[in-house]
């Protein structure tokens, strides 16, 4: 009660109405407020931060025209009315997509909007710093507002030739295809050697290995042969396993599972998380790049002993890191080429970005950091600002989830395609396209092409073994012939027989193979 008589005053109104114009009425005090201490924020204009787009700049809560005036503008109005202080604005004249944020140069000045606290401008900044070493040694910061999740973004990766053929095989992995045909061919072996006891016991009449085998692919493709019988329990037993388990359990579940991998987007991330990344750039087959080297990212990458970032060291090291004049520059690079850009979902990179259609975005193994309002050194504000901020974390999670997780299209979002959710069923849909069938009909082709060359070998074996039959019939006619030569020439030729009886029926002989031939290779072409 003793605060609140200090700072509220009561002064009669010297202008109130005589009793003779409205009646006689006790004149109340008016009641004046003391004016609260004002606080110097510096304001950038820096989207999502804080928008420009609205009449004013900075406007500190939103309207029906401005809906969205900035989300660490809206935070630092919350927390500084709950803290007691009035804001006076201090703009940074900036350009978007160029601020600096800060930067110590060598004689130990700080430029950018972190030497608006150092020379004494500004009380504090409306933009949300992740804390390094550095930055504590000259500055405060505030408690944690929130946390805020680095983020990779790397153009797409184009699907190439592999990645859409397997298509219609992702449902099960390598290693669950390779079992199942290891699984097929231990059953069919199986089968075959049951098939074999069976001709040896008498139940079978031949014993034809090859039928078999086709009979089992027959069975795992759902097609049931009706020769298919087995005349021993043990035989009967195994086709009812392989019935159940291979061709109707698995294949069932491959059916149900096709649709979906079918409709899945292509896998166009080139790495698939931070590690990846670091590989990569050790290699040199990716490049990161950055619009300003003062980001808290690559203060850790040059100092901090975390496993990622020693890691990430040593790789850059033969790599360096590439310096985009602004974030949209950056962004062209990172569009066109192997460039990485590392940012953070509150970022202005990152809704820049979201104005590209080409890019996708990796945080696996990227820890969340801590977001904190930055301040002068050993600022007077802190205090007060620090428990206004633990005691509006609901509207600090309600202003992130605004922003960031509602889908409201707070930039100019391109009409890039994507997929269809249906609302009813809360499923994502797209049409089926070439991309997601061609792997069926390439391995209908490849089946037609298999049958192809297996026609053409059959039918050149075919003709081969016509033509060496062909030759072993001729080889044992002459041979007939010329044994019945010699008969008639040691048993039939008597002295006075001329010798050119003997070449006559040579000739004969020969004319009549001859003929035979001939007529066996016109009913052959007929």
């Amino acid at each position: 009660m003793k605060l609140v008589k200090q700072r509220i005053h009561f002064e009669l109104a010297e202008d109130a109405p005589s009793s003779t114009q409205i009646g006689r009425q006790l004149q109340l005090p008016r009641i004046r407020m003391a004016a609260r201490e004002k606080i110097r924020i510096a304001y950038a204009k820096n989207p999502p931060d804080a928008f420009s787009n609205c009449r004013h700049f900075p406007t500190f809560t939103p309207t029906v025209p401005c809906a969205f005036p900035g989300w660490t503008v809206e935070i630092m109005s919350q927390i500084t009315s709950y803290a007691g202080f009035d804001i006076e604005p201090v703009v940074a004249n900036n350009v978007i997509g160029s601020l600096d944020w800060g930067t110590q140069l060598k004689n130990g000045s700080w430029v950018g909007v972190l030497g608006m606290l150092a020379n004494n401008s500004a009380d504090a900044a409306c933009l949300m710093y992740q804390m390094t070493d550095l930055r504590a040694e000259y500055f405060d910061f505030s408690y944690p507002v929130t946390n805020v999740q680095p983020i990779y973004a790397v153009q797409a990766r184009k699907a190439d030739i592999g990645s859409i053929l397997w298509n219609a095989f992702k449902p099960y992995s390598t290693v669950t295809w390779l079992f199942i045909l290891a699984s097929f061919l231990v059953q069919t072996l199986y089968l075959v050697g049951i098939t074999k006891v069976e001709k040896h016991l008498g139940f079978r009449h031949r014993f034809r290995p090859f039928e078999v085998f086709w009979q089992c692919i027959q069975l795992q493709l759902d097609e049931h042969s009706e020769d298919m019988r087995f005349n021993t329990l043990a035989g009967n037993i195994v086709m009812f396993l392989f019935a159940l388990l291979q061709s109707s359990l698995l294949i069932k579940l491959y059916e149900g599972l096709l649709l979906s991998a079918l409709l899945a987007p292509v896998d166009d991330n080139p790495f698939k998380d931070a590690d990846g990344l670091i590989a990569l750039i050790a290699k040199g087959e990716y490049h990161l790049v950055t619009n300003y080297l003062g980001n808290w990212y690559f203060d850790d990458m040059l100092h901090s002993n975390a496993a990622h970032f020693v890691a990430l060291r040593a790789a850059v090291a033969n790599n360096p890191v590439v310096t985009a004049p602004t974030v949209a520059a950056a962004l062209d690079m990172v569009e066109s080429g192997p460039y990485v850009y590392p940012m953070q979902v509150d970022s202005l990179a990152m809704q820049m970005s979201k104005e590209r259609c080409n890019l996708v975005y990796v945080s696996d193994g990227l820890p969340q950091v801590g977001a904190y309002i930055v301040f002068q050194n050993q600022s007077r504000f802190i205090k007060n600002i620090n428990r206004a901020i633990i005691m509006s974390q609901s509207m600090v999670e309600h202003t992130f989830n605004k922003y960031f997780e509602m889908g409201y299209k707070i930039a100019n979002i391109p009409k890039c395609p994507t997929e269809v959710l249906d609302t009813a069923t809360g499923i994502i849909s797209k049409p089926l396209d070439l991309a997601s069938t061609v792997g069926i009909f390439t391995l209908g082709a490849l089946g037609i092409a298999i049958s192809l060359i297996t026609f053409f070998v059959e039918i050149y074996i075919f003709l081969h073994n016509r033509v060496l039959d062909r030759h072993r019939r001729t080889r044992q006619a002459l041979a007939s012939n010329l044994l019945a030569l010699g008969k008639i020439y040691f048993t039939e030729v008597h002295h006075g027989v001329a010798l050119t009886k003997l070449v006559d029926v040579i000739e004969r002989s020969m004319e009549q193979d001859e003929r035979q031939i001939v007529d066996e290779q016109s009913n052959s072409e007929n």
